[in-house]
């Protein structure tokens, strides 16, 4: 009885997670199937970039056939919603014909984790005195200073004293 390869159930899953997620995050499952795997065969997979000419430094399977982060490197959503990756299995098969493989691809989303304004480092002070001229420019505008995820126009602040009473 001659090899028949793995193959990819169809159609594959589109993944998701959220952005800012950490190294080792299981995205899903690759699974792939081999009707005629031996005890001894195992399946081994490698994760390509998009156009499958190189291999994902991004990404990797598992030992669970898990699709996992492979680095700390940051998924902005506002940068990138959705990357693909090719993910190759190998029967590693010693039946003639020998190792046979298959390849998928996976989409996946990156979705988007509401983010507040983010202050600059390290914090800027600027003090006022309460005789100072009205509408007198104190640093640099707050507007420069704050950002968010949003591109908001709209940022509110309210002045205090050092105790933290509002006035």
């Amino acid at each position: 009885d001659a090899n028949d390869g793995p193959y990819f159930k169809l159609p594959v899953p589109t993944f998701s997670f959220n952005e800012n997620s950490p190294k080792g995050l299981v995205i899903g499952s690759v699974n792939a199937l081999d009707e005629d795997r031996g005890p001894r065969d195992v399946l081994s997979y490698t994760v390509f970039i998009e156009d499958g000419t190189a291999i994902s430094n991004l990404f990797e399977v598992d030992s669970l056939a898990n699709l996992v982060l492979k680095t700390n490197h940051i998924f902005d959503f506002e940068k990138v919603r959705r990357v693909s990756v090719v993910v190759n299995v190998n029967d590693n098969s010693i039946k003639f014909p020998g190792a046979l493989s298959a390849n998928a691809t996976f989409s996946i989303d990156i979705q988007d984790v509401p983010e507040g304004p983010r202050w600059p480092t390290p914090p800027i002070f600027t003090a006022v005195c309460r005789n100072d001229a009205i509408n007198r420019e104190i640093g640099q505008p707050f507007r420069n200073l704050v950002s968010d995820d949003k591109g908001s126009d709209t940022v509110t602040f309210s002045m205090g004293d050092a105790a933290g009473n509002e006035g």
